[in-house]
């Protein structure tokens, strides 16, 4: 899943790294558009952390549906209900920002009862899975979305650089043991019964790990159980690209199977399971060589640039010189014709040569700027020898760029 949420208008509303904050991310699940959570204290009150989320939200440049999830579920007569607890030994915040609706209510907000104070553990807390599936028995029958913070593999993720290799592998296995009893659990308890429907399980992270040193890592991990299609791959339209969702998508999701239309400013596409032959089905080991794939490609992609509105700037401006070079002419020496020629052709070769790339599957981003300045150099001789060739050659770049672009769109 890739985890983005609002842009930030101050770093201290970003991770250290300068990444998405996780309260950020989880706000975005909770309207289906990327939104902002503002710096407060896990302990304040549903009503005023709702207010300095509105603020936050107010003035970003496009609308956020705050509450959207639990606006969904209440339409459809289905209570909210939250679990867990996050960071620290006080209530919890983190589920909220999923379940809430409009108003900032939760139907059933438990304390925070399954932390428990251990003294060996990150930060001195850790998930009591017995009573965190006490609460779950408790309000299953009662509510239609449960949300379950379960922070144990965070807080020993974060407090890995604080101990040594093998105390910080040993909360690590324990975490995931954690994690393991409380999905045990809880797929236990959701196994259809004769005549009963299946209960979808959706599994995820908010946000990457802390300990990633990727600062354009945004990739997370997404399981969906019991979503009544085949085992196989998650995909939507939102990436055309199997596999791959946006967070976005989540609550896009929820409405679908819900049957209730998507908010105003809600931005994502349901996502679906479907088999596909030419990919294994998903295991630890494919999906960890799927994330290194992606970040390979992400890194490429970084390398070279985006910017796609500069490279849409690229192209006019080369236009522009040639025609100022062409009214110049008569007053201006061929050297300074020259020139500009090269410069108009190179500008219109970069964006094209950036499209191309993908084509030629570089290894690495090394390759990848070898082959897009080689393009340039040629593209630069060719002019600078030949000036006569200018223009029909600018024409042909212009018309590759322009059938490159209808190419890709689809």
């Amino acid at each position: 899943m890739v985890c983005r949420a609002a842009r930030a208008p101050d770093s201290r509303l970003l991770r250290p790294d300068g990444r998405d904050s996780t309260a950020s991310l989880l706000a975005t699940l909770g309207s289906g558009s990327r939104a902002l959570a503002p710096i407060t204290a896990p302990s304040d009150s549903p009503p005023a952390r709702l207010l300095a989320l509105q603020s936050a939200n107010g003035s970003l440049d496009h609308t956020v549906p705050l509450g959207a999830v639990g606006d969904m579920f209440h339409r459809r007569s289905l209570k909210t209900a939250t679990l867990g607890d996050a960071d620290a030994f006080q209530p919890d915040a983190e589920a909220w920002y999923v379940a809430m609706d409009a108003v900032g209510h939760v139907d059933f907000p438990m304390t925070h009862s399954a932390l428990l104070r251990d003294g060996n553990a990150p930060f001195g807390v850790r998930t009591d899975t017995a009573v965190l599936l006490a609460d779950f028995d408790a309000v299953r029958r009662g509510a239609g979305l449960i949300v379950i913070a379960c922070d144990d593999l965070d807080r020993a993720d974060r407090y890995a650089p604080f101990c040594r290799p093998e105390v910080a592998a040993g909360h690590r296995a324990a975490a995931c043991r954690t994690l393991e009893t409380m999905l045990a659990g809880i797929l236990a308890r959701c196994e259809p019964q004769k005549g009963s429907a299946t209960v979808p399980i959706l599994v995820l992270s908010p946000a990457p790990p802390a300990s990633s040193d990727e600062r354009t890592d945004r990739l997370a991990p997404l399981v969906w159980w019991g979503s009544g299609g085949n085992a196989g791959t998650l995909i939507t339209a939102s990436t055309r690209r199997p596999g791959l969702v946006l967070n976005t998508d989540v609550l896009a999701t929820f409405a679908d199977r819900l049957k209730i239309p998507l908010p105003p400013g809600a931005t994502g596409r349901p996502f679906r399971s479907e088999r596909i032959s030419s990919l294994p089905l998903p295991s630890a080991p494919y999906l960890a060589a799927q994330y290194d794939e992606w970040m390979r490609v992400s890194r490429l992609q970084n390398s070279p640039g985006g910017l796609p509105t500069l490279q849409l700037m690229l192209p006019l401006l080369g236009t522009a010189l040639l025609v100022w070079a062409s009214r110049c002419q008569a007053t201006t020496r061929s050297r300074l014709n020259r020139m500009v020629g090269v410069i108009a052709s190179l500008a219109v070769t970069l964006p094209l040569g950036m499209l191309a790339l993908p084509l030629l599957h570089p290894s690495h981003a090394v390759e990848a700027d070898v082959s897009l300045a080689a393009l340039l150099l040629t593209i630069g001789l060719i002019c600078g020898l030949r000036p006569q060739a200018v223009l029909p050659l600018f024409r042909l770049l212009c018309g590759l760029l322009l059938s490159a672009l209808l190419l890709d769109l689809p």
